[in-house]
C-alpha cells in the first residue's frame, strides 16, 4: 500500500469563539508552531517472579503550550486578548477545542474537548510585533465525531 507524508496543515486546530452558538476559528495566523503534549502518566509493576516490569498508561492530561504574534482581527487572537485583558478565571476562561485530522478519509476525523486558556505572556522587544504566549488545557474526555462546513456531529 502506498504510503505518502502528512502536511502539517492537515492538522487543524480550531477553538470556539462564539458566545450562544459555535463559532469555530482556525488556529494559524501567528503561530510558527503548535504541538500537542499528552503528558501520559504511567505506572510500573514488577512482581518477584519477573525480571521485567510492565509500564501501563493511567491517564493524559494534554496541553498545548504556544505562542502567537499578535494580528489585531484575527479571531483566535481578539478572543484570547479579551481573555488576558480581562484577566478571566474559572468559567469565563473556558471554551472549546477542535482537533481535525483532514489527512483521515474515515468519517470520524475529529475530537472535541472542553479546556481552558492560560495565559502566560506577553510583549517582546521594542523591534519586533507583539507577540502572547498561553496554553490551552484540556479539561476531561474528547467527544468524537466529525467536522465539514464549520459544522462538529457527534458520532452516533
Amino acid at each position: 500500500m502506498p504510503t505518502r507524508k502528512v502536511q502539517r496543515l492537515e492538522l487543524e486546530h480550531y477553538l470556539n469563539t462564539g458566545t450562544s452558538i459555535p463559532i469555530w476559528s482556525r488556529i494559524g495566523e501567528g503561530h510558527a508552531a503548535l504541538s500537542v503534549s499528552y503528558n501520559a502518566e504511567e505506572e510500573t509493576e514488577q512482581w518477584i517472579n519477573q525480571s521485567t516490569g510492565s509500564t501501563y498508561v493511567k491517564t493524559y492530561a494534554p496541553t498545548i503550550d504556544t505562542e502567537q504574534t499578535a494580528f489585531v482581527g484575527d479571531p483566535i487572537f481578539d478572543f484570547v486578548d479579551d481573555i488576558a485583558f480581562r484577566m478571566k478565571v474559572l468559567s469565563d476562561a473556558e471554551t472549546d477545542y477542535l482537533e481535525v485530522r483532514s489527512y483521515t478519509n474515515g468519517t470520524v476525523n475529529a475530537r472535541k474537548f472542553r479546556v481552558s486558556i492560560s495565559v502566560g505572556s506577553e510583549g517582546d522587544a521594542a523591534v519586533d510585533p507583539m507577540s502572547r504566549a498561553y496554553k490551552i488545557n484540556f479539561m476531561g474526555d474528547p467527544i468524537f465525531g466529525s467536522f465539514s462546513g464549520g459544522t462538529f456531529t457527534p458520532e452516533v
